[in-house]
């Protein structure tokens, strides 16, 4: 089993990790990252988006819910942070 992550600033390590992770042939800084649609900017599809989810739920021990992927943050890697961290409190 997987260990919980349980700090903000790991919450934000884990996601932009994440991306820069699997697009390892581009260079993604962290600050231009967090305000990028992870979709139109083609860091994953979605097949990738679903392989984060489950990541994320295990990493974080949270369930997203249906109107979580309907918020239009979730698909901004810093509102994607956001939802996690308040799933958190």
């Amino acid at each position: 089993m997987p260990s919980v992550i349980t700090s903000d600033d790991e919450v934000t390590r884990f996601v932009v990790g994440y991306f820069q992770k699997v697009n390892q042939k581009r260079e993604l800084d962290t600050e231009e990252l967090l305000t990028l649609d992870y979709f139109a900017g083609e860091l994953i599809d979605s097949f990738g988006a679903i392989e984060m989810i489950n990541s994320i739920e295990d990493s974080f021990d949270i369930r997203f819910e249906p109107t979580d992927f309907e918020n239009p943050d979730f698909k901004i890697v810093e509102g994607l942070i956001g939802i996690i961290q308040a799933k958190r409190a």
